[in-house]
C-alpha cells in the first residue's frame, strides 16, 4: 500500500493517518515534521523552506524534492507508506511517479480529506500554534486551493483519486478510509 493524503491545513490529514498506520502497519512521512525537523535543525534547506512557511506559502518544489529524497528511501522495506502533505504540486506528483515506477511500486491512490474553509479555520485556530494566525490561515488555504487542487484532477484523471468528508468525526472519517485501504 503507498497513500498520498491530500487536504488543507487542518484537514485531519495527521491524526487520520497516525490511525492508519497502526491499524495497516505502514511507514509514514509528513512533510510537516520534516520541515520542523529540518527548521529545528538549521540546515540549508530548513533556512530556506522557513522562509516560505513563514509566509504561508508553499515551499518550492526542488527544496521539498531535497528533503523528502532521504525520508522516501527509508520506506521501501515497510508493507507500504503513507505520504502527509507529499506531493503538493503536479511537478512534485510527476517526479513522485517516475521515482515509483523505478521500483516498480505504483502509488494504491491520493485520499483527499475535504473539509470546509469554516471548520478549517476554526480547527487551526484551537491548536493555538505561533504560525496559526487568522491572516497566515487564510493565506495557506488560498495557496492550497490554487497550487494543489490542480492534484486533485491530475490523480483522478489517473482514476486515483478517493475523496472523503474529513468534517465528520475522527472515527467515522478513520471508518471510511479503512473501508478504501481494504
Amino acid at each position: 500500500m503507498r497513500w498520498v493524503f491530500l487536504g488543507a491545513p487542518g484537514s485531519g490529514k495527521g491524526t487520520q493517518a497516525a490511525k492508519l498506520v497502526e491499524r495497516f502497519d505502514l511507514g509514514y512521512v509528513s512533510t510537516g515534521d520534516v520541515f520542523r525537523a529540518e527548521i529545528k535543525k538549521q540546515s540549508e534547506l530548513g533556512k530556506q523552506a522557513k522562509k516560505y512557511l513563514d509566509d504561508g506559502l508553499l515551499v518550492p518544489d526542488e527544496i521539498v524534492l531535497g528533503m523528502i529524497g532521504n525520508v522516501l528511501d527509508g520506506l521501501w522495506a515497510k508493507k507500504g507508506f503513507i505520504l502527509d502533505g507529499f506531493p503538493r504540486t503536479v511537478p512534485q506528483a510527476e517526479q513522485f511517479e517516475q521515482i515509483l515506477a523505478e521500483r516498480g511500486q505504483p502509488l494504491s491512490g491520493l485520499i483527499s480529506l475535504e473539509v470546509p474553509d469554516d471548520i478549517l479555520t476554526q480547527r487551526l485556530l484551537e491548536r493555538k500554534r505561533a504560525d496559526d494566525t487568522l491572516e497566515t490561515i487564510q493565506k495557506r488555504l488560498v495557496v492550497f486551493k490554487e497550487q494543489t487542487e490542480p492534484l486533485k484532477r491530475y490523480y483522478r484523471d489517473k482514476g486515483l483519486l478517493f475523496e472523503v468528508d474529513g468534517a465528520w468525526p475522527v472515527e467515522e472519517v478513520f471508518e471510511s478510509l479503512v473501508a478504501i485501504f481494504k
